[in-house]
């Protein structure tokens, strides 16, 4: 962020070596001072960026604080190419009074995403088809254990079945055989990499 040239000469770099259907993009977050991220985009998006993320905190704000849509809003005037808005998009209906505040052309999620992998598809809590699939892929392309609790454990948080109790169970899995046999116990016989 305190460095838009070195980002343009990157992009630049970039998009030398790419074919010109291929994307270019950056993600940032806004400045204090909303002068300075205008300054950043217009350089960045001069180097010839396809599209630009824009976070709607400062680097220094927690994801507690709300984004600022507003600043979001405000850059919008300022930049040509697609308009990517980032910050707290965790349901459909989320997704959808972003783009109404920031005018921005897409969404971006991260801890929606990552608490519901089947937001983007419409559903405002993981299903367990979501669920399944993950364990699928964590399966065929092995991750450590923690990470794959910890994944699930997120997906599963709003899911109105999971109790402190089922919870609780969850996260005394010891290996991917018994949190595979827990997801079939709690969603069927299903094997979780058919997909």
């Amino acid at each position: 962020m305190s460095k838009p040239i070195l980002v343009a000469e990157m992009v630049r770099a970039a998009r030398s070596r790419l074919n010109p259907e291929q994307s270019v993009s950056v993600k940032i977050r806004i400045h204090k001072n909303l002068d300075e991220t205008v300054r950043w985009v217009k350089e960045v998006e001069a180097a010839g960026v396809t599209f630009i993320t824009v976070h709607g905190r400062t680097k220094s704000q927690r994801s507690s604080t709300p984004p600022d849509y507003g600043a979001i809003l405000e850059l919008r005037k300022h930049i040509s190419v697609p308009l990517v808005a980032n910050g707290d998009a965790y349901k459909s209906s989320d997704v959808n009074e972003i783009v109404k505040l920031t005018k921005s052309d897409g969404v971006m999620a991260a801890r929606g995403i990552l608490e519901n992998p089947a937001l983007f598809a419409g559903h405002d809590v993981t299903t367990a088809d979501a669920v399944k699939r993950f364990l699928g892929y964590a399966i065929r392309c092995p991750i450590p254990l923690p990470l794959v609790l910890h994944h699930i454990s997120e997906m599963t948080a709003r899911m109105p079945e999971m109790g402190k109790r089922e919870r609780k169970r969850l996260m005394d899995c010891r290996d991917l055989v018994e949190l595979v046999d827990w997801v079939e116990e709690k969603w069927g016989q299903e094997e979780p990499n058919s997909n």
